[in-house]
């Protein structure tokens, strides 16, 4: 199938999942759409969590998509089912896909990083404390990070005295897993695995769900061909160019990004 693969945030950190999606998956295509415009998800209400993703989520389809990747913990948490129920599309979230991970990884301690949202609804909590019956778990929110993530001007010095304010409760838990429950987090992993230490282990729960991306395609007979070529087209809600600039740094090549407005979105 030479159908594009749709993958939405709230942001720019669905970027580490496309990654390692285009990593994974040579031969796909993928639509990427970030909800800058309205970033961040994790301190807005649910019924606007509901709509947002639900507004990104058409406009993939619309654009031809033939699965999506809900890339952001938060919508994850919050739409999810809403999704799955509406769209013609299959549909794979992050967040089973981390828990997955970190009971494969865990000696059973551990702490669940997030938004604000995605802590409130204990989506981790709930499905990690259902799987195994031996384990210590805390949430800790890190909404901070994520508009520092998104904006192109936060120094290397406000990014480590917010890791420092926002971990030291972490570090002092002493666990020997943390999950980063929200796809910005991953930008951020070396400078959080330097201040946590080597001895924690980092679970990336986008970089999990690409697994179970590719799971899917292929039991569903949705993979494209060995001979298609990969293309990438990247929108956004809210300014191109400095998406531009973080996706170059991220993904390592110069990107073109549309802007999409909301109100676009809306009358899709």
């Amino acid at each position: 199938m030479t159908q594009p693969i749709g993958i939405l945030d709230s942001g720019v950190g669905g970027l580490t999942v496309l990654k390692e999606a285009e990593r994974q998956l040579p031969n796909e295509s993928f639509i990427y759409i970030g909800d800058n415009g309205r970033c961040p998800y994790g301190t807005r209400s649910t019924d606007e969590i509901k709509q947002f993703t639900g507004e990104l989520a058409h406009f993939l389809v619309d654009k031809d998509a033939k699965t999506i990747v809900v890339a952001c913990n938060t919508a994850t948490a919050i739409a999810l089912p809403i999704l799955e129920a509406e769209l013609p599309v299959p549909v794979i979230g992050v967040i089973d896909a981390g828990v997955a991970e970190a009971l494969r990884v865990t000696n059973g301690r551990i702490v669940v990083t997030a938004t604000q949202a995605t802590v409130q609804s204990h989506s981790y909590l709930q499905k990690l404390e259902n799987a195994a019956d031996d384990l210590t778990v805390i949430e800790q929110s890190c909404s901070p990070l994520v508009p520092l993530i998104e904006d192109v001007e936060t120094t290397d010095s406000e990014i480590e005295q917010t890791i420092r304010t926002l971990f030291t409760p972490i570090r002092d838990f002493n666990p020997d897993t943390v999950i980063l429950g929200c796809t910005h987090f991953p930008i951020l992993a070396s400078q959080i695995q330097v201040f946590l230490g080597d001895s924690i282990q980092l679970v990336d729960a986008g970089k999990a769900s690409v697994s179970e991306l590719s799971h899917q395609l292929e039991k569903r007979q949705m993979m494209a061909n060995t001979d298609n070529k990969q293309d990438t087209q990247f929108y956004t809600t809210g300014e191109a160019q400095s998406v531009a600039m973080i996706g170059a740094r991220w993904l390592g090549r110069t990107i073109d990004v549309q802007t999409v407005t909301p109100d676009r979105l809306r009358r899709s």
